[in-house]
């Protein structure tokens, strides 16, 4: 979808071994993704195309995602704030995490936040 990351894309990567394992595939072009998605707007488009940024300096950030235009038509002030609390997924360190074991994480995160505010 991306294409092959040019030497600006892999500029970030210092272990040696990642620029090795990433020469080894033959150069290939992005997707044109106005043709892949033949439906989308041009906000859309460019939502699209920078999240899907192979450099994480580049692309988007989340808050920046959810600051970007295409939103704006369903964006409710009202509704958005920023929570005083900051998140901690304790389960985000394990090597093996599949959707299951996320499922299952979160859901002993609930149970437990469930059981804190029942017994104040």
């Amino acid at each position: 979808m991306i294409g092959t990351p040019s030497e600006v894309d892999k500029s970030f990567i210092t272990d040696q071994s990642a620029l090795d394992y990433l020469s080894k595939f033959k150069p290939r072009p992005a997707t044109n993704l106005r043709k892949r998605f033949t439906r989308i707007t041009d906000s859309g488009l460019n939502l699209l195309s920078m999240m899907l940024q192979f450099n994480p300096f580049i692309r988007l950030t989340v808050e920046q995602c959810l600051d970007h235009p295409y939103f704006d038509s369903i964006r409710d002030s009202e509704y958005s704030f920023e929570s005083p609390v900051v998140l901690d997924f304790p389960f985000e360190n394990i090597k093996q995490l599949s959707s299951k074991n996320i499922r299952a994480e979160m859901a002993k995160l609930v149970k437990k936040k469930k059981s804190c505010s029942q017994s104040k």
